[in-house]
């Protein structure tokens, strides 16, 4: 149950996405990272090659360029903060205007 309470918290309090996203993931949570894939793919029409699913025993920001979540060993799911947040809501406005015009 906080899993999914945390994917809506992330979702809909950040409104965002890049050009790519990374979906991180402690050992033995692939399976959550697949659904996170799964509700971007299917809710808001991100195209599955941008979406990049990897194994990390830490959540460590990476990359700020691009949105990248991260399910840690309690199964919580956190937003690893991007400084161009603002870019990236801009991105997931076009992916879901794509999605309602289709």
């Amino acid at each position: 149950m906080k899993f999914i309470f945390s994917f809506i918290v992330v979702i809909y309090s950040s409104s965002a996405l890049a050009s790519m996203i990374f979906i991180y993931h402690a050992p033995k949570h692939h399976w959550e990272a697949k659904q996170v894939r799964g509700i971007f793919q299917n809710k808001y029409n991100i195209p599955a090659e941008i979406i990049h699913i990897r194994e990390k025993a830490e959540c460590k920001q990476q990359d700020s360029r691009f949105l990248e979540l991260c399910i840690n060993r309690k199964g919580e799911l956190i937003q690893l903060s991007p400084s161009n947040i603002e870019n990236i809501k801009k991105s997931f406005k076009t992916f879901a205007r794509g999605g309602q015009n289709a």
